[in-house]
């Protein structure tokens, strides 16, 4: 097996063209849940996940997910990332950080020979933050627990959890994975 190594300086190239996809100039980002720009930065990360030689799946919450296939494909994957939303004014490595890490850390490993036992997913999370609906953690939360369950996230209506994936599968029109 060789070295890991990664390419921090595409990692910053990459990170600092996810921050263009944004409604207020830089060094601020501003990309809310299915706005123009989440649409476009979605679109741009799916090409950058599939170029990196992963497959790529929209669920239908809208999460953007990426397979890296293990040895042994029958074995549960293990998961990775975080989201690409953005509060207005946020900064660029708000979520992103996580997602086109973990794009790097795939790479890496592929790069250096290595292949995981278990096939692993890097994933990226649809409306971590609380701007469109009011309430976050809507595409990691159906992950977890059933939108309106009781395991500490009754916050979140079964009506608000049907209104909210229906308009990302109008918005995203993504194929709908298991």
């Amino acid at each position: 097996m060789a070295p890991i190594l990664i390419n921090a300086d595409r990692v910053v190239a990459e990170l600092d063209q996810l921050a263009a996809y944004s409604d207020t100039p830089a060094p601020a980002v501003t990309r809310v849940m299915l706005s123009q720009q989440d649409l476009a930065a979605r679109a741009w990360l799916t090409t950058l996940m599939q170029d990196a030689g992963l497959a790529t799946r929209v669920d239908a919450a809208g999460n953007l997910f990426a397979r890296w296939l293990g040895q042994e494909e029958g074995l549960p994957a293990v998961a990775t990332g975080s989201h690409c939303d953005a509060i207005p004014h946020s900064g660029k490595y708000d979520g992103t950080l996580g997602v086109v890490g973990a794009v790097e850390a795939v790479r890496a490993l592929g790069a250096s020979g290595w292949r995981p036992r278990r096939s692993i997913d890097v994933v990226m999370f649809t409306s971590e933050e609380p701007t469109r609906y009011g309430v976050g953690c809507l595409g990691s939360r159906p992950e977890v627990v059933d939108v309106g369950g009781d395991a500490g996230h009754g916050d979140v209506s079964p009506w608000v959890g049907w209104f909210v994936v229906r308009r990302v599968r109008r918005r995203c029109r993504g194929p709908r994975g298991p």
